[in-house]
């Protein structure tokens, strides 16, 4: 139906069009909430439609909320349409309110006109034929499909709200480049007392920032307290800021990432380890992450290489857990989840094509986001291989997310493939 090729933030929706033999409840309630699942996922903020409405009154009541709309919605020139016909004149009666109850209804019936054919005049021609009112008592079958799929209006904040919480987060990045200027200099002054009060700064920094995000963090279990290797899922780039404010820890990041302006900044003064991609073989960057934990810093991977929409897990990669085995620390398995309204947020994945200015503006646009972090049972690294390491924190990742932590065939082939 090319529904997944749109773009942009408004989607304009019609009637659905349903044979007469098929036409109830049900029908249009798997269609309608079909589409209302593509408007939640892509985050579309408008349902636009036609209305039916009781013409009885010569089209009183339609000028009536016609007006309405156009008063309080319709103001801006890049929203207006000009119709093919002009509107019909009308003087309306100082008495006559719009009652938009009268739009609810939704479905043709003897005696109602297209809202449409009202306000552009009998010239256009409708072939939908009219049918009786008997088939509406099947219509509330419609209503929890949708209730389900469009409440997104009400976990959405005000404008003003959100723009105090743009203005809050530039502010404290700005803080942060200052606090980047601070390590360099103390870098050079004093270096063997940098790297513990970097850590400190960063963990204090994003937690600052989390209390700006959207955020409500809850923990179950404890970060280690020794040295290791934290495996999680990955779902967003808030992954990095919700865990790195648990405990000093270090991430990864391709090595072209030190040279983004602000990002890389801020990346290189937290102690992120830039690995080189594409240069040697993969036993190159495993050098590199046992490196770093026998310096006796632990180590934030995403085993997977890549984000999701938090419903599944993907296929651990060994290869990258090889380096808890070589420097004889343990793996902690951590998983991540969003929610809102105890079920699965939309808003905080950062996946596809996604751009960070747009996500963080959608995000900052939301209510309070549950932010579950469970550290699970620590593994011991030496007493399995590569392979079976990445199996088990799989595992125990995916059965504390409630997702399915089974191996078909084909997905067996690929961790072979992975490690």
């Amino acid at each position: 139906m090319g529904l997944a090729d749109l773009r942009g933030d408004i989607m304009e929706i019609g009637r659905t069009c349903v044979h007469a033999d098929y036409r109830n409840g049900a029908t249009i309630s798997v269609l309608w909430s079909g589409l209302a699942q593509l408007m939640n996922e892509r985050q579309y903020g408008y349902l636009m439609g036609c209305a039916s409405i009781d013409m009885n009154d010569g089209g009183i009541q339609a000028h009536a909320i016609m007006q309405r709309l156009r008063g309080r919605y319709l103001n801006r020139d890049y929203l207006n349409a000009i119709p093919r016909l002009p509107l019909p004149e009308r003087t309306l009666p100082d008495n006559v309110t719009a009652q938009f109850a009268a739009t609810a209804q939704g479905l043709y019936a003897p005696g109602r006109q297209s809202l449409r054919r009202a306000l552009l005049g009998s010239g256009v021609q409708l072939r939908r034929c009219l049918h009786s009112a008997a088939p509406r008592a099947a219509v509330p079958a419609l209503r929890p499909a949708l209730q389900g799929q469009l409440s997104m209006a009400g976990r959405l904040v005000s404008t003003p709200r959100r723009v105090a919480r743009l203005v809050a987060v530039i502010g404290w990045i700005s803080c942060g480049l200052l606090l980047v200027c601070w390590v360099q200099l103390m870098q050079r002054l004093h270096p063997a007392a940098v790297d513990r009060q970097r850590q400190k700064l960063t963990r204090w920094w994003m937690r600052n920032l989390i209390r700006i995000l959207p955020l409500q963090v809850r923990v179950t279990g404890a970060p280690p307290a020794q040295t290791a290797l934290w495996v999680s899922n990955h779902v967003s780039w808030l992954d990095i800021v919700v865990l790195g404010a648990q405990a000093p820890v270090h991430f990864l990041s391709k090595a072209e990432v030190r040279d983004w302006p602000v990002i890389g900044w801020l990346a290189g003064a937290a102690g992120t380890c830039f690995i080189q991609r594409g240069q040697g073989t993969s036993s190159t960057v495993q050098d590199q992450l046992t490196d770093v934990l026998a310096a006796d810093r632990s180590l934030v991977i995403f085993a997977e290489g890549t984000t999701t929409a938090g419903d599944k897990v993907r296929t651990f990669h060994g290869r990258l857990l090889a380096a808890a085995i070589e420097a004889q620390v343990p793996t902690q398995p951590i998983a991540v989840a969003y929610r809102h309204a105890g079920e699965r947020d939309t808003f905080a994945p950062f996946i596809d094509d996604d751009e960070f200015s747009r996500h963080l503006w959608r995000l900052l646009s939301s209510r309070d986001i549950d932010v579950e972090i469970h550290f699970l049972p620590v593994l011991d690294s030496t007493a399995m291989n590569r392979n079976q390491l990445a199996r088990s924190a799989h595992v125990a990742v995916a059965q504390a997310l409630g997702l399915d932590g089974g191996k078909s065939s084909s997905e067996s082939a690929e961790v072979k493939a992975a490690a």
